[in-house]
């Protein structure tokens, strides 16, 4: 799983939902690990799609967090190859 702009750390994820070609995942910390080596201290949810992820993280005891990326692919492009 891709998450963006962070670093490699310990982390956990079950299956919370599954439809069609869509699965969400519950993201938390490793079992044992400090939550602040973790960077995703209160967990926080991703889906995956052929053409579609959607990564949302928020602290749930605090409004001063709430992060979320969503990208849809809705074509290709042509991949070049230079000799």
């Amino acid at each position: 799983m891709l998450f963006l702009d962070t670093d490699p750390q310990p982390l956990v994820a079950s299956i919370i939902a599954a439809s069609g070609a869509a699965t969400t995942y519950a993201i938390h910390c490793s079992p044992g690990t400090d939550p602040s080596d973790c960077g995703i201290a209160q967990g926080g949810t991703v889906t995956l799609a052929p053409s579609m992820y959607d990564f949302h993280l928020a602290d749930p005891t605090s409004t001063l967090f709430d992060m979320s990326v969503h990208c849809q692919v809705s074509g290709t492009v042509p991949h070049l190859v230079h000799h």
